[in-house]
């Protein structure tokens, strides 16, 4: 008997954006209101994804699935979930703070049917409790090739984007497109039955990163800590796709601390400017998509007989986890990350003493005046044009910072979907 347990997350499938710096040579200003001029409530948390249970039962053994949109399309997948009869399954999912909606398919004696499962939009961890109907029948794939399959939002084949800033803990122009790339991560645990440590060989996270710009002249590179994934877990960092400039580097394999990762050679992107001062922050100077730079790595996690290795290859699966920063030069070097984020092991103890007066006491890297450096998008998203304040490229970006609690999916200025319009003329 094969099964398969296989998680996508975005939050992981993206995008990551630096601040870019002023150029010498030319003010590239925009006009127009300003991001850091903004008067940001405290409770807004800059997050555009929450964490969600639901608690599944059914009369019957079978396999559910677990859809954003209505029509139940494969690449709107969140879940393939095996339910035991009269037996409750519980499962965790990241789904993005817009969805308030998702569709749960299940089978019958005739075909296929589905229900609502209208979310709970006031909480952070929205918990449902779903029992499926007595007209559910048993799923003759359980015990197959992919008897069991668990996604994480965003779904099968759908990216995400990470957005920096690179002035950290000065305030920078808020473009965000210092360093942008898309990103998505899939875990996957596969056993074919035969009882053996080889059969869990194909054990692992895989991690698919397309850098699509770096707008800054300061040598930052990116970085990765999977915050609740010990680096002694990690058996191996494989190549899958790959090129001969970027690098995804294990810093301290075999260590009982959280997996850093570190993705050498960036700066040679910057030498790649198709004629512009920044790497495809220019209309004038944009690199085609082809020839945009893509690597693939696999963390194999082998979870033969290891309950504890099989929760840190989810852990690291999961996207509140993955802690992306950007990191200057080298180990020990100022690093930046995502507002509540913790600086790794190797900035930790410099952190306090650079973070100076501007920064909250009781939140990494947030500032007093609630703005962050980072931001993640549970879709692969365009970034703003050089110096192109990103309320300006982005008309709900605004009321969704400085209105958090008014978000109403019946009026039309929505701002939880504030990534999904933009000015065409000042993105790339």
């Amino acid at each position: 008997m094969k099964t398969m347990l296989w998680v996508m997350c975005s939050l992981v499938s993206g995008a990551l954006t630096f601040t870019s710096c002023v150029d010498d040579e030319k003010d590239l200003s925009q006009p127009g209101e300003k991001t850091s001029d903004l008067n940001i409530p405290d409770n807004t948390d800059w997050t555009t994804t929450r964490s969600i249970t639901l608690s599944i039962t059914s009369p019957v053994a079978t396999q559910v699935e677990l859809y954003t949109d209505a029509a139940c399309t494969d690449e709107n997948l969140l879940a393939k979930v095996n339910v035991s009869d009269n037996a409750q399954k519980e499962i965790q999912l990241d789904v993005a703070k817009a969805d308030q909606t998702l569709y749960l398919q299940y089978p019958t004696n005739t075909g296929k049917e589905v229900m609502n499962i209208p979310l709970n939009t006031t909480s952070t961890r929205a918990e449902n409790t779903i029992k499926l109907p007595e007209n559910v029948s048993g799923d003759i794939t359980i015990g197959g090739d992919y008897g069991y399959t668990y996604k994480w939002y965003p779904s099968k084949g759908r990216e995400a984007t990470l957005m920096f800033e690179d002035n950290w803990p000065e305030i920078g122009d808020y473009d965000f497109n210092d360093f942008v790339i898309w990103y998505h991560t899939q875990g996957m645990s596969f056993d074919n039955g035969d009882g053996t440590k080889d059969s869990y060989d194909s054990d692992g996270v895989e991690v698919k990163v397309t850098f699509r710009a770096l707008g800054g002249y300061l040598p930052y590179r990116l970085g990765l800590q999977l915050d609740k994934t010990p680096a002694k877990y990690i058996d191996d960092v494989v190549i899958l796709e790959g090129n001969d400039l970027v690098k995804m580097e294990l810093q301290n394999p075999g260590e009982d601390d959280p997996a850093i990762f570190i993705f050498t050679g960036t700066d040679q992107l910057r030498k790649q400017t198709n004629g512009g001062a920044f790497y495809n922050t220019d209309p004038a100077h944009k690199i085609a998509a082809t020839d945009l730079v893509t690597i693939k790595y696999k963390l194999k996690i082998n979870c033969f007989n290891s309950l504890k290795k099989s929760a840190a290859l989810w852990e690291a699966a999961s996207s509140e986890n993955q802690n992306f920063f950007l990191q200057k030069e080298s180990n020990g070097g100022r690093e930046i990350h995502l507002r509540g984020y913790e600086p790794t092991k190797y900035y930790s103890n410099s952190y306090v003493k650079e973070a100076g007066s501007n920064m909250k006491n009781d939140i990494k890297y947030c500032s007093t005046g609630n703005l962050v450096w980072g931001i993640k998008v549970p879709v692969a998203i365009a970034h703003p044009i050089e110096k192109m304040d990103i309320i300006q490229a982005y008309g709900l970006f605004k009321s969704w910072i400085t209105q958090p609690n008014t978000s109403d999916p019946s009026q039309p200025d929505y701002n939880e979907n504030w990534f999904k319009e933009n000015d065409p003329t000042k993105v790339i």
